[in-house]
């Protein structure tokens, strides 16, 4: 059974203010098709819609990125969040992210903004970084830690190499997010 929450509950559990959680609703979904402001009718979310809205407003408020850019990273991004199991539950709890057939542990998406017109849209090539191992070794007497990642790029076709030199420091941890909202709104991760 598929579990919906409302504006409250999920301004609740995520500890978010109630208006700013229903400003950026209206920000990065399409209008509830139930209802309006006038209809009487509370807007319901789906796990997958509630993460789209936590996810922009976590660009918008901790990244300091404008709507208009939240907007394009999100549907930039879309596709590639849903075939990776961040919008799906499986029925036992888990992302499919840390499915048993999927290696990486951890996701990290780095945004690199790429010059272009300033009068259209932004445009965006996306990094992701894909942990699949972190072991401790022993370095020459100092304790270290080994990372095995693999990186796929994403997005705006252009020079990666221009882009990879001044790569933008913003970054989205998209699995710790995806647990930390799975967390408060109470779906256990197993």
């Amino acid at each position: 059974m598929i579990k919906f929450y409302t504006n409250r509950e999920l301004a609740a559990f995520l500890d978010i203010n109630l208006a700013k959680w229903k400003r950026w609703s209206r920000e990065f979904l399409p209008p509830d098709p139930l209802g309006g402001l006038q209809s009487g009718y509370a807007r319901q979310y789906s796990s997958k819609d509630a993460f789209k809205v936590f996810l922009g407003g976590y660009m918008v408020s901790e990244m300091k990125l404008a709507v208009a850019e939240a907007r394009r990273i999100l549907a930039d991004l879309g596709s590639w969040l849903k075939d990776n199991g961040f919008y799906e539950l499986r029925a036992n709890g888990k992302t499919e992210t840390v499915s048993d057939n999927n290696p990486v542990k951890e996701y990290t998406i780095r945004v690199c903004p790429v010059e272009g017109d300033p009068i259209k849209p932004p445009l965006f090539l996306y990094r992701i970084d894909g942990l699949m191992e972190r072991t401790r070794i022993d370095h020459g007497g100092l304790s270290a830690v080994k990372y095995i990642f693999f990186e796929t790029w994403l997005g705006y076709e252009t020079d990666r190499k221009a882009v990879e030199s001044n790569i933008s420091d913003k970054r989205i941890p998209i699995t710790r997010l995806k647990d930390h909202f799975l967390d408060k709104i109470g779906i256990k991760i197993m």
